[in-house]
C-alpha cells in the first residue's frame, strides 16, 4: 500500500518554446496554470452565484451534485455508478471547505485528515482541517495552526503558498505545512506549535511512524543549498542529513521528495537519492521517479517522455530504483501529467488534465478512463489516496468549491461523499 499521505505530483505540461531542464519548465507551468485558475475561480464564482439564484427559485433548493462516472469499461456493463451495497455510508462530507490549495492523507482506513489552505490572495488566513475517525462516514472541524497571526514574506509566499500538505503519525501526532512553514500538533489538533528547522520548508512526506522534510537551508532566493530532515515518533526532534543538497532554485527546478514503504526517495536535477533513515543517501537511477509500490517490493516510477501525459511512460523496480525495467505506456490523453498513485495490489492511477482519471491494473493491463470533471467547468482533481487496495479518495477543487468522492472497488466506480 502506498504510504506517503497520497498521491504525487510528478509532471506538469511544459509551456510551448521552453527549454533546458523539463522538470523546470514543468513546474513553471504549473505555477502559471495555478495564476490562471485563480483568475478563473473568481469569475466563475461570481457567475455561479447568480446561477444559483436562478436554480433555487426553480427548484425550490439546491440540488445535489453527484460524481461524473463514466460508462463501464468493456466486460463491465451494467456495473454500478456508485459503491457497493456492502460500503459504508457517509453521513458527512467535506463539501466546500474552502478554496485554493488542498491535501489527502490517510493513516489507516478510518483515520483521515482534508486541509484547505488558503491561496496567494488570503496572506492574513487560517487553513480549514478537517478529520474523519470513522472511514469518512462522518466528518468534524480541527483546530487550525494560526497562521494568520505568523509573518510570511510575500517571495515566500509566492513561491510555495500553494504547497500545502496535511501528515500524521498517529491518531494525534501530526503536522502541516504552508508556505515554507512547518507546524506540528501532539494532541490530534487541539493545539499546534511551530516547528524551526533552520529554513524554508518545501515539501513533507510520511510513511507509517517516520516523516521526513526538505528544507531550503538558504531563506532566500534563489536558493541552491537544501537539506533533509528526518523523524520518527519515538525521536524528540529532528534529524537533519549531512550531505547538502544541490537543486537550483528550489521548487522551480524540479527538487521533489516521496516516501513509499518506509524508504524515502528525493530528487534533484540530474540525481534521485533514496533512504530509509538519516544514513547515506543511496544514489537511485534518475531516469524515472518513483510514484508508489505497486505490490510488495516492487516500486513504480513515471519516466518523462513529453509534454503529454501519453508521451510518458511508467517502469517498475525490484531493487528500490537501482535499475528500472519497462512497464507501460502512459494512458492515450492529451492532458499534461497530474496526480500518480497505486492501490499497492496491482492497480495503477494517472490524473491528467487535471479533469481525467485513468486506471490500469496489471490483469488487464489497458489504460480505463473511470472519472471525468464536469465538461467546461474550472473543477480540478489532483489529490488522490488510496487507505488499502479497495477504498480511495480523490480530491476536486474549483468553481464549485472543494469536494470529496469516493471508491470502494478498486477504483471502478466512483461516487460523491454527500451529507446526510
Amino acid at each position: 500500500m502506498m504510504q506517503d499521505g497520497g498521491s504525487i505530483l510528478v509532471e506538469v505540461r511544459p509551456a510551448s518554446g521552453t527549454s533546458g531542464d523539463p522538470a523546470q519548465a514543468l513546474i513553471e507551468e504549473a505555477r502559471r496554470r495555478h495564476r490562471r485558475r485563480r483568475i478563473w475561480t473568481a469569475i466563475v464564482v461570481a457567475v455561479v452565484v447568480v446561477v444559483g439564484l436562478v436554480v433555487t427559485w426553480v427548484a425550490g433548493g439546491f440540488g445535489g451534485r453527484t460524481a461524473r462516472g463514466l460508462p463501464s469499461p468493456p466486460g463491465e456493463a451494467g456495473a454500478p455508478s456508485a459503491p457497493p451495497a456492502n460500503a459504508p455510508v457517509s453521513t458527512g462530507t467535506p463539501v466546500a471547505i474552502g478554496q485554493g490549495p488542498t491535501d489527502i492523507h490517510f493513516l489507516d482506513r478510518n483515520h483521515g485528515w482534508i486541509a484547505s489552505g488558503c491561496n496567494s490572495f488570503c496572506y492574513e488566513s487560517n487553513p480549514h482541517i478537517i478529520r474523519t475517525t470513522n472511514g469518512g462516514r462522518t466528518w468534524s472541524d480541527v483546530p487550525p495552526p494560526n497562521m494568520a497571526g505568523t509573518y510570511l514574506s510575500e517571495p515566500v509566499w509566492h513561491q510555495y503558498g500553494g504547497v500545502v500538505k496535511v501528515r500524521f503519525t498517529s491518531a494525534t501526532r501530526g503536522w502541516y505545512l504552508q508556505a515554507g512553514e512547518l507546524w506540528s500538533t501532539g494532541d490530534g489538533g487541539t493545539s499546534w506549535s511551530q516547528a524551526h528547522l533552520g529554513g524554508v520548508v518545501t515539501t513533507l512526506a510520511s510513511s507509517g511512524n517516520r516523516m521526513w522534510a526538505l528544507v531550503d537551508s538558504c531563506g532566500a532566493f534563489p536558493c541552491a543549498s537544501f537539506h533533509l530532515f528526518y523523524r520518527s515518533d519515538p525521536d524528540t526532534g529532528w534529524q537533519r542529513s549531512t550531505r547538502t543538497l544541490s537543486s537550483g532554485s528550489g521548487q522551480r527546478s524540479g527538487s521533489w521528495l516521496g516516501a513509499f514503504d518506509h524508504t524515502a526517495y528525493i530528487a534533484v536535477p540530474g540525481h534521485t537519492y533514496s533512504t530509509t533513515t538519516t544514513g547515506p543517501l543511496r544514489d537511485v537511477e534518475a531516469s524515472c521517479n518513483p510514484v508508489g509500490s505497486l505490490a510488495p517490493g516492487s516500486l513504480v516510477g513515471l519516466c518523462f517522455g513529453g509534454d503529454v501525459a501519453s508521451a510518458n511512460r511508467f517502469a517498475i523496480s525490484a531493487d528500490d530504483g537501482h535499475r528500472w525495467n519497462p512497464l507501460v505506456d502512459g494512458p492515450p490523453s492529451a492532458g499534461w501529467s497530474g496526480a500518480i498513485t497505486t492501490n499497492g495490489r496491482g492497480v495503477l492511477f494517472y490524473i491528467t488534465g487535471g479533469a481525467e482519471l485513468w486506471r490500469w491494473d496489471t490483469t488487464n493491463r489497458n489504460w480505463t478512463e473511470v472519472l471525468r470533471t464536469t465538461p467546461g467547468s474550472t473543477d480540478e482533481m489532483y489529490p488522490i489516496y488510496f487507505t488499502d487496495a479497495d477504498t480511495g479518495f480523490v480530491g476536486e477543487s474549483g468553481s464549485s468549491g472543494v469536494h470529496l468522492l469516493e471508491t470502494h472497488d478498486a477504483g471502478m466506480t466512483w461516487a460523491q461523499v454527500t451529507p446526510a
